[in-house]
């Protein structure tokens, strides 16, 4: 999990982060510079699955990809939102969300 300074606080926070989107499999990446340090947050809808436990696994295995991450490459200031688009991303290998998470994250940071 990522410390409480990378969240965001609040619906209205999130909604400001508004950038070309980087399509990844089964997700979406908006990133927008910042002056204040690196914030994140994983949306997955009700859409994706109907399960809260599920929903859950995918955002933990998100935050802990973003948090190692920013251990790997010290992410500037940004604020990132991702969207989930699939289900299938709680069972994925995590060899592979990795690969592509980090992908989606070199593009939309560059």
């Amino acid at each position: 999990m990522i410390s409480r300074k990378h969240r965001f606080k609040g619906h209205n926070s999130v909604q400001k982060v508004r950038s070309k989107p980087v399509r990844g499999p089964g997700f979406s990446v908006f990133a927008v510079r910042t002056r204040r340090p690196w914030r994140a947050a994983v949306v997955v809808s009700k859409k994706v699955h109907k399960s809260a436990v599920k929903r859950n696994r995918i955002r933990r295995r998100f935050y802990e990809l973003i948090r190692l991450y920013d251990k790997e490459h010290a992410l500037p200031s940004v604020d990132m939102v991702f969207i989930i688009h699939d289900a299938s991303l709680s069972m994925s290998d995590h060899a592979d969300l990795q690969k592509s998470v980090y992908k989606c994250l070199d593009q939309s940071l560059s």
